[in-house]
């Protein structure tokens, strides 16, 4: 059953409004070269390569605002429009720009593209063996529904207005993350401000002279966990411990667990139930995982990838976890062997922490919670402003959700 085109809409194929440009350029030049980055990163200069000769590929000059894709990547995400910045700049016919119809906001034009279930699905028109490309000929038999340009522009209005508080947010983000890093190296460097008149040299730099540096596995205790067999059925079935694996570590604080076992996996696998106020540590996992840490609010057993570290009596939990968290490369870096320099409870061991006093460690702590709080909650807002911006592209271009006057700008970015 064929698609019900939106009131006022109308339904037209791609190559009705976009026009391959291939104005040859007069000269090749190094220099100009631009691509075009996946997943939505935009279109940006390219580096120059060692590779490159003026004269062994056809170049074609690009204009500022022209629409502009890879063809190798398109439904990963390489799309965009040629900023003004990079206007004159050069690709090959591998990166095609093409001029928009006059009836066509490229804004709108660009966010239709950016929704994933529409680029990723076009990887069904991608032609040829090897690496398969998708040629203005195909793609200009795709067609798409396209509202009044009024309507078009209202949507991007509302569209762009969403992604530049995305954007501000991010920057907040970045600039308390610089904040929090420096606060953090004075703080584990100098004591908390005005406090201390007298250092000395230690195996970690200067230091406060009443402070001291500890192996970490002399003032905690630190053990990994298992995963009991999913086979089973007396391990998992209406057990009421919570069990995390290494995944949980993203949740940095440690709430709610969605996995469950029994008193029996408890006593029969090599588990122990760890107590709030533990350090969790990833110690291996895909991407960035590994050396993330996790504060543990809850009575939890974990998995084999975990590191769980229970603070002694001279060790606050919370300065532990800000401590960790803050020193994440120097921790992940200190993990070594084949399994893509896996951490272990040894390496954590003989890991070595600056240790003030009890008191002042709690001190340090709060000033670094504040501040990471203040991080977390505007990364809240990015996840917030991230779904709402997906609602947005769903509803306001499929037609579900219409749009008639400057009011609803001003009602949804208000929300």
């Amino acid at each position: 059953m064929s698609r019900r085109v939106p009131e006022g809409w109308q339904r037209l194929e791609l190559g009705s409004i976009l026009t391959e440009s291939r104005i040859p350029v007069a000269q090749n030049d190094k220099s100009k070269r631009l691509t075009v980055r996946l997943h939505l990163q935009g279109v940006a200069k390219r580096e120059e390569r060692d590779s490159d000769r003026d004269d062994a590929t056809i170049y074609f000059e690009r204009k500022a605002g022209q629409f502009i894709y890879g063809k190798q990547n398109l439904f990963r995400g390489a799309v965009g429009l040629v900023p003004d910045d990079l206007d004159g700049h050069q690709s090959t016919q591998d990166v095609p720009a093409f001029d928009i119809a006059a009836g066509v906001d490229p804004r709108w034009l660009l966010h239709y593209f950016s929704r994933r279930s529409f680029y990723a699905s076009l990887e069904t028109i991608a032609t040829g063996t090897g690496s398969k490309r998708i040629q203005p000929r195909e793609l200009f038999e795709v067609a798409i529904d396209i509202p009044s340009i009024f309507e078009q522009r209202t949507i991007a209005e509302i569209l762009d207005s969403v992604d530049a508080t995305i954007t501000a947010t991010r920057c907040v983000i970045e600039q308390t993350r610089n904040l929090k890093r420096a606060l953090m190296q004075e703080l584990l460097t100098c004591g908390i401000p005005g406090r201390h008149t007298r250092f000395k040299d230690s195996p970690l730099g200067e230091l406060p002279s009443d402070w001291r540096v500890a192996k970490l596995g002399d003032v905690a205790t630190i053990t990994n966990g298992a995963t009991p067999s999913k086979k089973v059925a007396e391990y998992w079935e209406e057990g009421d411990i919570p069990w995390l694996p290494t995944a949980k570590v993203n949740d940095r604080i440690i709430t709610a667990a969605e996995n469950f076992i029994t008193r029996k996996a408890l006593n029969e696998c090599p588990l122990s139930l760890i107590q709030p106020g533990s350090t969790l540590v990833a110690m291996i996992g895909q991407g960035k995982t590994r050396g993330m840490c996790a504060y543990l609010a809850i009575d939890a057993a974990v998995n084999q990838n975990f590191a769980s570290i229970v603070p002694g009596p001279t060790l606050d939990g919370w300065f532990l976890f800000r401590l960790l968290s803050d020193q994440y490369d120097q921790l992940r870096n200190s993990g070594r062997g084949s399994n893509q320099g896996a951490l272990n409870c040894a390496i954590l061991k003989s890991y070595l922490i600056p240790l003030p006093n009890f008191d002042e460690q709690r001190e340090i702590a709060a000033l670094a919670s504040v501040v990471a709080g203040r991080e977390e909650t505007e990364a809240c807002q990015v996840k917030g402003l991230t779904a709402l911006k997906g609602a947005a592209l769903s509803g306001l271009l499929s037609g579900r959700i219409r749009v008639s006057n400057d009011d609803l700008l001003e009602n949804i970015t208000a929300g």
